[in-house]
C-alpha cells in the first residue's frame, strides 16, 4: 500500500515523466510484492486490498491542497467528528459548520 500510494503521489505530481514511471512504478510493486510472499511476510490475497488502498489514498494525498479546476461549486456545510468530556463522562456526536 505504502509503495503504490508514493508512486501514485509522484505520477499525479509530475505528469512529465508518466513514459518511464508508471512502467518502473508496476516493477517495483510487482517485486516487492513477490518478495514479501516468498518471504511469508503476506499472502498473495493481500495485495489487491493494499494495492487499491494505495491507489485511494494516493489520490486523496495527490489532490489535497490543489485547487479545483471543476466548474460545479463546493458545498459550504462541513461536518466533523465531536468529542468532549472527561474520563467519566464522554460524549461523542457529529458536528456540522456552515460557512456563509
Amino acid at each position: 500500500m505504502t509503495a503504490t500510494m508514493s508512486f501514485i503521489v509522484i505520477d499525479e505530481n509530475y505528469p512529465e515523466y508518466r513514459l518511464w514511471f508508471r512502467p518502473l512504478g508496476l516493477v517495483w510493486i510487482s517485486a516487492l510484492g513477490f518478495q514479501m510472499v516468498n518471504n511469508s511476510v503476506h499472502w498473495a490475497s493481500d495485495y489487491p486490498l493494499g494495492i487499491a488502498m494505495g491507489y485511494v489514498f494516493g489520490k486523496a494525498a495527490s489532490q489535497y491542497g490543489k485547487k479545483s479546476t471543476s466548474i460545479a461549486q463546493t458545498s459550504n456545510l462541513n461536518f466533523y467528528p465531536l468529542y468532549f468530556g472527561n474520563n467519566e463522562d464522554r460524549n461523542y456526536g457529529i458536528m456540522g459548520i456552515y460557512d456563509f
